[in-house]
């Protein structure tokens, strides 16, 4: 008789709770490419998610942050540069600065702009100034453009519409997050 848990020739794991074909949430496959045994580079190449399921991740990660999602973080849920371009293409996702992106439908609020300015800037980025008195609430400033953000000396960034200010240091006693956003504290 056949092994109660096998492994089909694309690597999906058979067995009782399997017995359909489909492949296991674990699984490795082997590229055909990768078999040539002149190839020093041949090697095990472990299952990426699926198309479907890397921009479900960057859909959940994005709505914890006003819609709003950083290249980088779209690569950490399997998403390419390549695929990024052509969401973007499709109308999915938004460029809305050198590395940040907002998910179609995500609604463009101030606080949005803000939290997608500073995760764009990235780093040790820290809205600050009018924009984090307004983010604090206090009386008269309003969150509106043009935004304030304050960065380390030694990076050069350039934001159009916004200010980016560079300070020498900010010591975490003067950083707090407000609505999740990074921004100075209040003195």
């Amino acid at each position: 008789g056949a092994d109660a848990n096998h492994t089909d020739s694309l690597g999906a794991r058979q067995g009782p709770g399997n017995s359909t074909g489909e492949r296991s949430p674990v699984t490795a496959s082997i590229h055909p490419a990768r078999l040539d045994p002149m190839n020093d580079d041949a090697q095990l190449d472990v299952d990426r998610p699926s198309r479907a399921d890397s921009l479900a991740g960057l859909e959940r990660l994005a709505r914890g942050q006003d819609g709003v999602a950083t290249r980088a973080q779209a690569r950490s849920v399997g998403l390419t540069d390549d695929r990024l371009r052509r969401l973007v293409a499709a109308g999915i996702l938004a460029r809305i600065g050198t590395t940040a992106f907002r998910l179609l439908g995500a609604p463009s609020t101030p606080l949005a702009e803000v939290r997608g300015l500073v995760l764009d800037v990235g780093g040790d980025a820290v809205a600050c100034r009018a924009t984090a008195a307004a983010l604090h609430g206090l009386d008269g400033f309003r969150l509106a453009p043009p935004y304030d953000v304050a960065i380390g000396r030694g990076r050069h960034v350039n934001r159009i519409g916004h200010r980016i200010h560079t300070v020498t240091r900010l010591p975490d006693a003067d950083r707090t997050t407000v609505s999740g956003i990074p921004v100075t504290g209040v003195e």
